[in-house]
């Protein structure tokens, strides 16, 4: 605790709480004719007991930095050497309302101006516990300096009403000639007459609280850490710390500037000015600020600090204590006022509402590997062992990295959204129903259309065709079960089946689904590998060149679709309550994908059966018949019908939009999604190519959606934008910066576009019209 480097001149008083022991000090040092120093913006509760006692119009309001709030000090410093210097200044570190902590050599400099014009420096030390990241609290000593205290934060005792004045003893104050303020006696006497004393009872709980020690108030404090989190990722879209909000530092406090068209500006706690023109300038602002502090309130059941009630209009403060952590997810995430007043029943949040980092991780690593996992020996054979893992590798790190730059996109189009009252698209503009799809991230911070329409057809066709996959890898496993049915028979099955997952509203009801989609390909890739194993490995496979340059580019395009997927995560990510951990969240999915399943399995299978590898597509052909392979075939089908829901679902967004019924009740929305799935079903019975389809994607779409769209709309937005790159909410690492960024954007863009769309495609294309010539369309059975 700080309080403790005080001096051991120092004595105390006991109040009842900190508001009051300011009181004292106010009565006890100033007269009516006294100016007071209070930094914009300043504790609100600061102003009144300034307004009660009669002192406001002395008080001299002074600037912050534009950036940190940190006080002025120079301003400050001109003041204590005018013709009527200050008779107190304050200062609340700490800072409520912004949240800001002040370094030890501030608060010296403070005390030395103070002290040099005999002026009082009190240090309202209220949040001194509440520290984050490692920060330490400061406090200075000193014949000018008091220091204010509470048992109510940090020990949960806010209506017991404890607080205290650490104040300079008589032998301190006689060293500095200051002997003749009795300032012990003077501030008794206030006491006495405001309260007496503070409740003994509550002393003696405050004695126990101190007894307790500090284990007691960091198992608090650390508990706060989640929420904290959650709000700075909701303030995101206002901008970046230091640039829109700042806060967080200590206290429980964000304090951040609203749009323009609420009276945010930039300059707003820069310029100093007096208590009586306070109120003025409030009333000049027009009450945007309370405007929306009322509209949140009534609208979301969110309630925060307008920023003129501390003398700064166009601002509001944010807390981040005193409700649960699931509240703070609920608000965060923007959720009407009815759903906030009642929660969402537990069974109900454990089974059905996600939007958590867990459910982006369940539904990332569930969609990003699913009847491609037996299809990935096949292109291993194609490739070779070496190039196979190369290729995987290479193919996740890429996608992780522009999946990093889509989510940059995206929060740069949230933010432009925020500021331009677009994000809400309610009659009122009270709340959001629509959900943000790619393409329109991609028009939004690019301004091409043209780009924002190419990336919407390229996506529409990968969703499609990742959907169909998903109807034809279902019929070909349940055939693999040799039950005498066609695979087309299973088809037509399995189609009807799968149209059912339309009828799932959102991704944030994707959470049962997708845990038992990963469990499903989980379980598939290791009784892969345990069968390879138990079959014995043949080492000379590991050697083995790949078949052609032809195999190798039609391997490289399997592989590049398996690590693609990104069509669909742009809508997993607005789900979330905290979009700036999706990224995050998509690279451990990644992680466990690639190296718990796709790399170990597809290896194991090759070494294993390098003959049935090259021949098969699907490797449940190359395992014997057992239960397990059932089961594997039973869960691997689960986790297609839960993919078929994943990929068609922003699909049927896209469709709703078009017809008009996406804003509609979910009995009139969920039914109109019936034609997206029906012509899916169709075209499963068309063209039952899965290993072929899967080809055609990864060279033809994926390419565009997961590896050059992304990057060039980076570039598009950022290069040659200073400004943008200086305010940006997601920073390149260090050690590429801004120019290494734009440099692999466009190796990148080159690399696919020439060996994944060029080679890839024509191989793909290639043996497309083979599995036409040799099995016609509407196959019966292919591949039988």
């Amino acid at each position: 605790m700080s309080r403790s480097v005080l001096s051991l001149a120092y004595e105390v008083m006991v109040t009842a709480g900190a508001n009051q022991a300011f009181v004292n000090l106010v009565l006890t040092l100033c007269d009516a004719s006294d100016s007071v120093v209070l930094f914009k913006p300043y504790y609100f509760n600061h102003m009144m007991a300034l307004q009660m006692t009669g002192s406001a119009p002395q008080v001299q309001l002074g600037p912050c930095d534009a950036d940190s709030l940190h006080p002025d000090l120079q301003w400050l410093q001109q003041q204590l050497q005018g013709p009527k210097p200050p008779k107190m200044v304050v200062i609340v570190n700490p800072c409520n309302p912004t949240g800001v902590l002040l370094p030890k050599e501030e608060l010296e400099a403070a005390a030395a101006m103070c002290a040099a014009a005999g002026a009082w420096l009190v240090l309202d030390n209220t949040y001194e516990d509440f520290l984050y990241e490692g920060r330490r609290h400061h406090t200075v000593s000193g014949q000018n300096v008091i220091s204010v205290f509470s048992f109510s934060k940090a020990y949960g005792m806010m209506g017991w009403r404890v607080g205290y004045i650490a104040y300079p003893g008589q032998q301190l104050l006689q060293q500095g000639g200051l002997e003749q303020h009795n300032l012990g006696e003077q501030l008794l006497k206030v006491q006495d007459t405001i309260i007496v004393c503070a409740p003994q009872m509550s002393q003696q709980l405050a004695l126990a609280a101190l007894q307790e020690g500090e284990d007691y108030v960091q198992q608090g404090i650390t508990g706060l850490s989640h929420n904290r989190e959650l709000i700075a990722d909701a303030l995101s879209p206002l901008g970046t710390r230091g640039h829109g909000w700042v806060g967080g530092e200590g206290a429980i406090y964000y304090w951040a500037r609203l749009p323009e068209r609420f009276g945010g500006t930039a300059g707003a706690a820069v310029a100093g000015g007096s208590g009586k023109d306070a109120a003025a300038a409030a009333a000049a602002a027009g009450g945007g600020d309370e405007e929306v502090v009322e509209w949140l309130i009534k609208e979301h059941g969110v309630c925060i600090i307008p920023g003129s009630a501390c003398g700064v209009p166009g601002h509001v403060r944010v807390a981040f204590a005193n409700l649960k952590a699931e509240q703070y997810e609920v608000a965060a995430a923007g959720t009407p006022q009815k759903e906030v007043a009642s929660l969402v029943p537990a069974w109900k949040r454990l089974l059905w509402e996600g939007g958590h980092p867990a459910d982006a991780f369940l539904t990332a690593a569930s969609a990003q590997v699913g009847q491609v996992l037996l299809n990935l020996p096949n292109s291993m054979a194609k490739c070779g062992l070496g190039l196979g893992i190369l290729f995987q590798v290479a193919a996740a790190s890429a996608a992780v990295y522009t999946l990093w730059l889509l989510s940059a996109l995206y929060q740069e189009f949230k933010r432009h959204a925020i500021k331009t009252s677009t994000w809400n698209n309610s009659k009122d503009g009270s709340r959001r129903t629509r959900v943000t799809q790619y393409h329109s991230v991609i028009t939004g911070t690019t301004g091409r259309r043209w780009l924002g329409e190419f990336a919407r057809v390229v996506n529409i066709v990968e969703l499609l065709g990742l959907s169909v996959a998903q109807i034809i890898a279902s019929a070909s496993n349940f055939y693999s079960l040799g039950t005498g049915l066609a695979k087309r028979d299973f088809t037509f099955v399995f189609g009807a089946i799968a149209t059912l997952m339309t009828f799932i509203p959102s991704f944030r009801n994707m959470r049962l689904f997708a845990l038992l989609a990963l469990l499903g390909t989980t379980y598939t890739s290791w009784y892969m590998m345990g069968e390879s194993w138990a079959h014995g490995l043949v080492p000379a496979a590991a050697s083995r060149r790949p078949m052609s340059l032809e195999d190798v580019f039609a391997g490289l395009s399997n592989i590049l679709f398996t690590f693609g997927g990104h069509c669909m995560l742009l809508e997993v990510l607005d789900s979330q309550f905290r979009p700036s951990k999706f990224p995050k969240a998509f690279m451990f999915a990644l992680i466990y994908v690639t190296a718990t399943m796709t790399v170990p399995s597809a290896s194991f299978t090759f070494l294993a059966f390098p003959e049935q590898a090259t021949k098969y597509g699907n490797a449940f052909a190359i395992f014997p018949h057992s239960p397990a392979k059932v089961v594997g075939i039973v869960l691997m089908v689960a986790h297609q019908l839960v993919a078929y829901g994943l990929f068609i679902l922003p699909v049927c967004i896209m469709w709703e939009k078009l017809v008009h019924t996406h804003y509609k009740p979910l009995w009139i929305k969920l039914p109109s999604r019936l034609p997206v799935a029906l012509f899916v079903w169709f075209i499963a019975l068309l063209l039952p190519f899965f290993g072929v389809i899967n080809d055609i994607l990864g060279a033809f779409t994926v390419t565009f959606e997961t590896y050059i769209i992304p990057c060039l709309a980076f570039n598009l937005y950022y290069q040659g934008h200073l400004q943008r790159q200086a305010r940006a909410l997601f920073k390149p690492p260090r050690l590429l910066g801004w120019t290494g960024v734009f440099t692999v954007n466009y190796i990148l863009v080159a690399f696919t576009a020439v060996a994944g769309l060029g080679f890839g495609g024509y191989a793909s294309v290639v043996s497309l019209i083979d599995s036409i010539g040799k099995f016609g369309v509407f196959a019966k059975c292919y591949n039988c």
